[in-house]
């Protein structure tokens, strides 16, 4: 028999509300334009609803691409000085003209051809970094494309959630792509669960891969969970004792996640890889 669940400290279930209501602002300030910019969007329609205009978009292998490498892959800071994101962005649109014909062909040479000649110069010391996640991003939607017939990257990662309702294989799986961290994958799986409206799906096992733990997870951490004010947790076990305590308090631990990252940058803090 489980033992009894103790609940939360209403103050607890109170932060926890509040924070995920700013799970608005991270969508309309942060993922709304960088999915309009990764999709290469014009200006937003006024008759049909934002969220299903871009998730459709999504589904095309090429703009799928083109928002991974932009926003999810390259968006960091640490890659602005190269120039990465515009250079991916720049590389899809001239080398894939027929996202069937390069994902049956298979060869990512071209496209990386492509992605280094619009590099900053500074980049050059950091070419075998960057190689390695374009060759990696590549080689994953060669494989996917090869198995299942499914051409945007991003589609296969919501019908797998869909289909399954589990997580730990797509993670696993993007996890070997060389230099793509934690956080930047859990900001990824986190991003498409709310915008599908799949984390209902998710099973509880493999909730807490949408908490991408970095600094605003853990200046919240002590008012949430009591352990952290002691020791520091190793990610993956605050990443689960987070979404056990936005379960129990009725809270959507991806929007959560956002609303956490949102308070955070709206202070002044600076996104980490």
């Amino acid at each position: 028999m489980k033992p009894r669940e103790e609940p939360l400290d209403p103050a607890v279930v109170q932060l926890l509300q509040q924070v995920e209501w700013d799970a608005e602002g991270y969508l309309e300030d942060i993922v709304a334009p960088a999915w309009e910019e990764g999709l290469g969007l014009g200006p937003r329609p006024d008759d049909n609803p934002f969220w299903e205009v871009v998730a459709d978009e999504a589904r095309s292998g090429d703009k799928a691409l083109r928002l991974l490498f932009s926003h999810y892959v390259f968006g960091h800071r640490r890659f602005l000085r190269f120039g990465a994101a515009e250079a991916a962005r720049k590389a899809v649109d001239e080398v894939i003209r027929d996202v069937h014909a390069f994902l049956r062909k298979g060869e990512s040479e071209p496209f990386w051809n492509a992605f280094v000649s619009h590099l900053a110069p500074r980049a050059t010391k950091s070419l075998d970094q960057l190689k390695a996640l374009v060759e990696g991003v590549l080689q994953l939607a060669f494989d996917v494309y090869r198995h299942s017939g499914e051409e945007s990257l991003l589609s296969w990662i919501v019908e797998e959630i869909q289909e399954t309702g589990r997580l730990e294989h797509v993670y696993e799986l993007l996890r070997e792509i060389p230099g793509f961290g934690p956080k930047s994958l859990s900001r990824l799986l986190r991003d498409l669960v709310v915008i599908y409206g799949l984390e209902g799906r998710v099973h509880p096992v493999d909730r807490y891969l949408l908490t991408a733990v970095g600094k605003p997870i853990r200046a919240l951490a002590p008012q949430i969970v009591p352990e952290s004010r002691e020791r520091k947790l190793p990610d993956w076990i605050l990443a689960g004792k987070v979404s056990k305590a936005c379960r129990l308090a009725g809270v959507s631990a991806a929007r959560f996640n956002m609303g956490a990252e949102y308070r955070f940058l709206e202070a002044g803090g600076e996104e980490e890889a």
